[in-house]
Order: structure tokens, then sequence, then C-alpha cells
């Protein structure tokens, strides 16, 4: 019996998140961001050292400024990156932020084959992201992250 993979699930729900036993798993954990200043902290909990992981972030409608760049797409990699990052946002419009997990495999960047996907959980306080990357068995510990958002007097 071949087991079906979390990618060829989210194939077939079109990248909605699907059930697995009593856990809803999703592609990707959509953000919504309000027009103005805000600061998305971000606390690594822990990693998987092989593959390298990493939490990808992509906002259209806006600015990303970490470490003095201001971009709208980022990757922060577990190997490179320090354990908690503050990133400043700037949208011009009310938007959505886009986080998901990816891995390196060579130098190439993988994301959404396999069995990635990841378990959310929304606290009081934070957002924990527990990502399973594409290789092997389902496993969420490859990669936990909890993320939060404070709004910001200032702006980009």
């Amino acid at each position: 019996m071949t087991i079906e993979t979390l990618a060829a699930r989210f194939q077939k729900s079109k990248g909605q998140p699907i059930q697995l036993g009593s856990d809803t798993v999703c592609a990707m954990y959509q953000m919504p961001i309000s027009a103005g200043g805000h600061v998305l902290r971000i606390l690594r909990a822990s990693a998987k050292a092989n593959p390298v992981q990493g939490l990808r972030l992509k906002i259209g409608g806006g600015e990303l400024l970490i470490n003095g760049q201001i971009l709208s797409d980022i990757v922060l990699w577990a190997d490179n990156s320090p354990k908690e990052v503050a990133v400043s946002i700037s949208a011009t419009k009310d938007t959505v932020l886009k986080i998901w997990n990816v891995w390196s495999i060579g130098g190439a960047m993988n994301a959404w084959i396999g069995n990635a996907g990841m378990l959310v959980a929304e606290t009081d306080d934070n957002i924990w992201l527990r990502c399973s990357d594409g290789i092997g068995d389902v496993d969420f510990s490859d990669l936990v992250v909890s993320v939060d958002l404070h709004s910001d007097v200032g702006s980009i």
C-alpha cells in the first residue's frame, strides 16, 4: 500500500488545509496585515540540522525590513540567522504575509514537496508553527517557530 504524501493531498485540495488524523495541516500560514507599520517577532524554538531548515516570508503590498535590507521576500535559515529575529513590516494597504517552511539540499531551496506541511497553533500571545520538511515521514518537529505581530508607530 502506498501512502499519499502531504504534497499530493495539498495538490488535490488546491492548497487548502488538509486533515491528518485529528490535526489540520497547512501548506503555508497566511497572516493578515493591516495597513501601516508592524513588527513581527520570530523565535526559532528548534530546527533539525540536516537538511538545513528555513522559514520563508513573502508580502505583497508592503515591505519587510531586516538587517538593514528592504525586501518583499526573505528566508531565515536556521544555520545562519539568529534564534530570535524582529522583522519590521510596512504595509501600504491591508494585505497578507505568507509564511512557509523551506529546507536546503545541496544548496537548492525546497518547499511544498513530499511530506512538507505545518501545524498552526494560535494562542493569546503568539502563533506556533510546527513544520515538517518534505523528506521521509511526516515530522512536525523538523522546524518549530513562534511568531507574534505587534503594531509599530514607525514604518520602514
